[in-house]
């Protein structure tokens, strides 16, 4: 590998932004750096979001583009497990629906989504 990845961006965006609203979040970035099937990301939800990860599901995003044509989701506490299981290019944008995330209770500012992180299926960072 000549050059490791990293995100120029990533967003997590709930489709329903109510106040304290349990629903679907789109979750997409773009990487030029090859993604394979069977690698992951993980990343970890503020405490104010109430996200029960052991209660999301997720599947492809219908954005046009998106490589994502299969994907599985494992939580615990907080913390999320996104499986791609197939992709159909290895770069380009990668998008997600995330179903069963509670959105923060007040207008107030939240905490982000934090430990973000890409990895192979062998579990090492891309």
């Amino acid at each position: 590998m000549e050059q490791m990845n990293f995100f120029e961006s990533i967003t997590f965006k709930p489709i329903n932004p109510t106040n304290g609203f349990v629903g679907t979040y789109n979750v997409e970035f773009n990487s030029f750096v090859e993604v394979k099937n069977y690698d992951m990301l993980i990343f970890t939800f503020p405490a104010e979001m109430r996200a029960m990860a052991e209660k999301v599901n997720c599947e492809p995003s219908t954005v046009t583009g998106n490589n994502v044509l299969k994907v599985s989701c494992t939580g615990t506490g907080n913390s999320l497990l996104v499986k791609y299981e197939k992709i159909n290019r290895s770069t380009g944008t990668f998008g997600i629906l995330l179903n069963g995330i509670q959105n923060p209770p007040s207008l107030r500012k939240s905490n982000p989504i934090f430990d973000v992180q890409l990895n192979t299926k062998d579990d090492w960072p891309i």
